[in-house]
């Protein structure tokens, strides 16, 4: 049969599915703007047409030539939204980032079908795009149109209820875009997750003045800093009072994100009720508790529970709900390996921790909202009866230990308070599951990844092909049921990284070649010069490579701010300040990031040729090459920095140093000045506020080895006076405020 459309033929869909109309809309229109003839879209067809068909859900799709034309069917409404999207890119239609500047539509004087089948499923069964900043909120409309176009299945709207927003959104700010975005995502079937960092803000801590026994013991009192004590009745009563409360506030959500604050660790309870439950014990305790109450209102919806930071080892004397979801966060990890490489000594770690989580909840045999085969849990008593005798106060004599309650050791506690010593655990296959197999994709396991996170990585996303394909292959193998990116950041990007891109690639298929990605990718960028933008991204990614492949003592170098009165003698480091290290780490990475300015110069001489064949695209790709220059002065400033620190450790002469200390300050500039022509007003005085942590790292060395008492004296007060100037931006001011 001839394929070639004429106006004899239609698009047939008998389905009144929303998702499955928008999909034969998206066709029709998409079809008339590379030079179809205008289709109807009709139950029946008379002659040729386009069929639409779809099961009950899932992701997968057939592509098929029969005897009236062409059929495309989904495993659900969601799949069949993805053949239309398939079919679409078979004949020369490409999305690679959001918006007009992204997509390339081919022109054809006549269309023709194409005449092969095929069938397609996702390798990973959910995809998550995490819109982690109101400025990406703000502008969420094209993320959300292109998150569909790359079939991915889930938006992860990433709150903070209270405090600085720096890596997150206001939940006030979704709630006054959801109105206009719900409508967006729900036409295309995509599934919406939802918070954040907010168990704070169920139990706020201005209840300590009167309840002090509800917030944690730090070994000598009770303290309203950091987490609550989540083993206390009354605690667990206003978890389930506040949090059915968030449920029923946001009731678009699947899964709802209340997680613990964002610490390094240290921020638990000891009290006699939680002694013995580990910090991974306690966040599931929490968890557990949040599930409960939405158990009573939401059988569909689950509640995650953040391994993440000193919870990343999994629980060991609890299990979980039935609707507690796994997400699992491995934000220290390295980027220059995939997560499941043996060889690498930082992620084999990770890829064990996330091992045994994976075992305790893929272990229950059930999804979301399901209540299997978990006996422990599925003849429980009644809520009250399993967390306190007493709904009042708590009783003198305290309740069984926590361990006890949730744990499937049947043991009678012993007579003192705390619970016993556990004796060494088994492995977690072996303690959770008598299956050795590995685990097959569960919709409560979930993986919370950084490929888009502009904080991270110092406001500029390094290219990660390999390491995103190397990533998604292990976390399907592993049983990983959703992987999500988090897109966050100091600013908004001058052009959206290509590892967005990436991402949703090969998340669906990680057998992929990256190269043909990047050639696809390159072709639709800058059509006239292909092969010079590929090797651009390639020499930024060799470049960049130098300062990913941390050692473990590298990535050991980690501070935070709290508590630290001098920030200049003390200041923040974060996953790629690995400056301090011992040497020789310190000596072999200044080698590395020296080295990798070669492969720098390539990636500009490319990007020449780019430029030169230019034309309508020009801004666009300007744009991108803004983008591409700031992470190769990012490099250029880090490799100065490492020198400066590396000298400062040999005992280098005060002129050395202060040649090498002005070098590094020159590049900092640099990049300030970068951010006043490309930084928009609105997002200045945040990106400003995260470069100061470098300044703060010059500054200690300034302090350390080149300055007299009164220039330390005078070096505070110019960081002083300059974080008063960032401070009076009133909307970070109002931020850090709010915090307080």
């Amino acid at each position: 049969m001839d394929l070639t459309l004429t106006p004899q033929w239609s698009i047939e869909l008998e389905s009144d599915s929303p998702v499955a109309r928008f999909a034969a809309e998206e066709l029709r229109r998409t079809l008339r703007r590379i030079g179809a003839p205008a289709l109807p879209v009709a139950p029946r067809a008379d002659g040729p047409r386009i069929a639409l068909r779809h099961g009950q859900g899932g992701d997968g799709f057939l592509r098929a030539p029969d005897q009236g034309g062409l059929l495309l069917r989904g495993d659900g409404p969601r799949g069949l939204l993805y053949a239309v999207y398939d079919l679409l890119e078979s004949l020369g239609c490409c999305w690679v980032a959001p918006g007009p500047d992204g997509e390339r539509l081919p022109r054809h004087e006549r269309v023709t079908l194409p005449a092969n089948g095929k069938a397609d499923r996702p390798a990973i069964c959910g995809r998550g795009l995490i819109i982690g900043h109101d400025h990406f909120l703000a502008e969420a409309e094209p993320w959300v149109e292109w998150a569909a176009r790359s079939r991915l299945s889930t938006i992860f709207i990433h709150t903070i209820g209270h405090g600085p927003a720096m890596g997150a959104c206001r939940l006030s700010s979704w709630r006054a875009r959801r109105r206009v975005l719900l409508p967006l995502i729900a036409e295309r079937g995509l599934d919406i997750e939802l918070g954040g960092h907010h168990l704070s803000d169920l139990v706020p801590r201005r209840l300590f003045r009167e309840r002090p026994e509800l917030f944690r013991h730090d070994g000598t009192h009770r303290t309203p800093d950091r987490n609550f004590c989540p083993s206390h009745p009354e605690t667990q009563a206003i978890l389930r009072e506040r949090g059915g409360a968030f449920f029923k506030a946001y009731p678009e959500a699947r899964v709802y994100h209340l997680w613990p604050d964002d610490l390094l660790g240290g921020g638990w309870c000891a009290c006699p009720r939680c002694a013995g439950l580990t910090a991974a014990d306690q966040a599931l305790l929490a968890a557990n508790t949040l599930a409960e109450a939405l158990a009573t209102l939401r059988p569909d919806a689950s509640v995650s529970y953040l391994a993440y930071h000193d919870t990343e080892d999994a629980p060991r004397a609890l299990r979980p709900h039935p609707q507690a979801a796994l997400i699992f966060a491995p934000r220290p990890r390295s980027y220059a390996q995939g997560i499941g490489d043996p060889a690498s000594p930082i992620n084999a770690p990770y890829a064990a921790r996330l091992a045994e989580n994976l075992a305790l909840f893929g272990s229950r045999g059930s999804g979301v909202g399901s209540r299997g085969p978990d006996t422990a849990l599925q003849h429980s008593p009644p809520a009250a009866q399993r967390w306190s005798t007493d709904s009042r106060l708590p009783p003198p004599e305290p309740s069984p230990p926590v361990a006890q309650r949730w744990s499937t050791d049947s043991r009678p506690p012993t007579p003192d308070s705390r619970p016993p010593t556990p004796e060494p655990s088994p492995p977690a296959a072996q303690r959770w599951s008598t299956d050795s197999r590995p685990p097959t994709p569960d919709s409560c396991t979930a993986v919370f990844e950084y490929y888009l996170d502009g904080i991270l990585f110092k406001s500029s996303v390094p290219p990660l092909p390999e390491l995103i394909a190397a990533d998604m292959a292990h976390y399907r193998a592993a049983g990983v049921g959703s992987v999500h990116a988090l897109m966050t950041g100091d600013r908004p990007w001058a052009f959206p990284p290509l590892n967005a891109y990436l991402f949703a690639r090969l998340a669906w298929s990680p057998e992929q070649d990256v190269g043909a990605l990047l050639a696809v990718y390159a072709a639709a960028r800058a059509p006239r010069a292909p092969e010079a933008l590929a090797r651009a991204y390639t020499a930024l990614g060799l470049a960049w490579r130098a300062a990913l492949d941390r050692t473990p003592a590298e990535a050991g170098q980690r501070r935070e701010v709290v508590g630290s009165h001098d920030v200049v003698a003390t200041p923040p480091l974060d996953v790629l300040d690995y400056m301090a290290a011992p040497r020789p780490h310190s000596e072999r990475r200044m080698e590395r990031l020296r080295a990798a300015e070669d492969d720098l110069a390539l990636g500009r001489v490319a990007w020449g040729e780019v430029m030169a064949t230019a034309f309508a695209d020009a801004p666009a790709l300007a744009a991108e090459r803004a983008e591409w220059e700031l992470g190769a002065a990012l490099l250029h400033f880090l490799a100065l920095r490492q020198q400066l620190y590396v000298l400062a450790e040999r005992g280098a002469t005060r002129q050395v140093l202060r040649q090498t200390l002005d070098a590094a300050q020159a590049a900092l500039d640099a990049l300030s000045a970068w951010a006043g022509e490309h930084v928009p007003p609105r997002a200045r005085a945040g990106h400003l506020l995260l470069r100061a942590i470098f300044q703060l790292h010059i500054d200690h060395i300034a302090d350390r080895q080149l300055a007299l008492p009164w220039q330390r004296a005078a070096l505070r007060a110019r960081r002083a006076a300059a974080a008063r100037a960032i401070l009076a931006d009133p909307r970070l001011a109002w931020e850090l405020l709010r915090n307080h």
